[in-house]
């Protein structure tokens, strides 16, 4: 019988419900609902100016679930060279004016 582990990672933003960080399944590894929330429950890449108008800097988001990702993976036993497959979905892509470039859009991108 195929055995199923789940873990919440410390030193990461605690998942908002009752889902795990990652969750393994023999030699695969699930992670999903990401985004760039910090462990202070901030969000790197969204400011508020003086007016409470919000600003996003989708570089920054990416670059944020992109660090996030690899801790999950690390705390797993992988690292970001072990993805297969990933699936985004953007909350408001008119938010960011400027997408992420080629480079920013790979895994190992810094």
């Amino acid at each position: 019988m195929n055995m199923t582990t789940s873990a919440v990672v410390p030193d990461l933003p605690k998942p908002r419900g009752r889902y795990p960080h990652f969750r393994r399944a023999g030699d695969f590894i699930f992670v999903s609902g990401l985004s760039s929330r910090r462990p202070d429950n901030g969000i790197a890449g969204a400011s508020a100016d003086a007016m409470g108008t919000m600003q996003f800097d989708i570089r920054e988001q990416t670059r944020g679930v992109i660090e996030n990702l690899s801790r999950i993976l690390a705390a797993a036993g992988a690292s970001l060279s072990d993805v297969v497959d990933v699936v985004a979905f953007l909350v408001d892509i008119g938010a960011g004016s400027h997408q992420p470039s080629r480079k920013d859009r790979r895994c190992g991108a810094a």
